[in-house]
């Protein structure tokens, strides 16, 4: 089979960077792989891991890369912690398929749950940096004050859960 692609798109493919493709029929086959794996998802969290890992895995190569060229140091935890993050995220959200006609309400709690279970975890990862020594993050003040609201309404969460619970 032979393909005809514009220049645009031959452009595109000649710098499209895919691990192992390096002559344009395997980045055409790599192409064509992923849009296989995504369409024929096997609905388990495994799957959609790699597709979510290979999406965002970009991201913190090319941020590690840019931290090695500018000597930027110390390297970035909430970036290597938040692109973890969005992967396991992402892998719940796309091996959660609800088809309605066949979903059931145990299904929703269950996503309600692993999505509650990933943003808390998120939380505390930051909540970690806070208190770890600086040289976590690029600037931890930054960190810092975003974190001043949200420890204001943990306050005023657990100040309420006293009163309830007496």
């Amino acid at each position: 089979m032979s393909v005809r692609l514009d220049t645009d798109d031959a452009a595109f493919l000649a710098d499209l960077e895919i691990d192992g493709a390096r002559t344009p029929s395997d980045k055409l086959r790599a192409v064509i792989a992923e849009a296989r794996q995504r369409r024929l998802l096997e609905r388990d969290y495994e799957t959609a891991l790699v597709i979510a890992g290979n999406l965002l895995g970009r991201v913190l190569r090319e941020v590690r890369a840019t931290e090695q060229h500018l000597h930027v140091h110390p390297h970035s935890e909430v970036v290597v912690r938040t692109v973890a993050w969005l992967e396991e995220t992402n892998a719940v959200l796309l091996s959660s398929h609800l088809t309605p006609s066949e979903a059931r309400a145990e299904q929703l709690y269950q996503l309600e749950e692993a999505l509650i279970e990933r943003s808390c975890s998120l939380l505390q990862s930051f909540l970690q940096l806070a208190v770890a020594p600086d040289g976590m993050c690029y600037r931890s003040e930054v960190l810092e004050a975003r974190l001043v609201p949200v420890l204001k309404l943990a306050s005023l969460i657990e100040q309420q859960r006293e009163l309830k619970h007496g």
